[in-house]
C-alpha cells in the first residue's frame, strides 16, 4: 500500500512538472505574440527628388535614433528597415550641397504610434529653395 501511495505521489508531481513547464512555455508565446512582436513595424527613408548630389547626409529621428547615409545622388533612397526606436513625430535632415553649403530640414510627421508601413523623406528643390515633405504609406492590414 505504501509503495503504491509513493507511486501515484510520484506521477503526481510529474504531472504537476509536466503541466507547469507547459504553462511557462505558453506564458513565453503569449508574451512573444501578443506584446513583443506587437510593437510598430514600418521602414524609413530618405529620398533625393533633386539634380543635386547631397553630402554629408544626416537623418535624425525624434524619438529614436540617427542615420548618416553620407552622399545621396538625385533620385537614391536610403532606407532603414525595421528601426529599433518607436515611429518618429518629427525629422531633421541635414545635408551638404556640392558648393558645400549646408541646409537643415524639419518635418512634423503627425503619424500614429503604433504605425505600420512605409515612412519616406522627400527632398525637393525649387526656386533654390529645398523643401522636405512626408511621405507616409500604411500597411493594409
Amino acid at each position: 500500500m505504501d509503495c503504491e501511495l509513493l507511486l501515484m505521489k510520484k506521477k503526481l508531481l510529474i504531472l504537476i512538472s509536466v503541466a507547469c513547464i507547459i504553462g511557462i512555455f505558453y506564458g513565453i508565446w503569449i508574451y512573444g505574440t501578443e506584446f513583443y512582436y506587437k510593437k510598430p513595424r514600418y521602414n524609413i527613408g530618405t529620398r533625393n527628388d533633386t539634380s543635386i548630389v547631397f553630402r554629408n547626409l544626416s537623418t535624425k529621428y525624434f524619438p529614436g535614433g540617427e542615420e548618416s547615409s553620407g552622399i545621396l545622388v538625385p533620385g537614391q533612397l536610403e532606407r532603414i528597415m525595421d528601426p529599433r526606436w518607436p515611429v518618429p513625430e518629427k525629422i531633421v535632415v541635414t545635408f551638404d550641397e556640392d558648393q558645400g553649403s549646408q541646409h537643415k530640414l524639419t518635418v512634423i510627421t503627425g503619424l500614429p504610434k503604433d504605425f505600420h508601413g512605409e515612412i519616406t523623406v522627400i527632398i525637393t528643390k525649387t526656386n533654390n529653395t529645398f523643401a522636405a515633405k512626408l511621405d507616409a504609406n500604411a500597411e493594409k492590414d
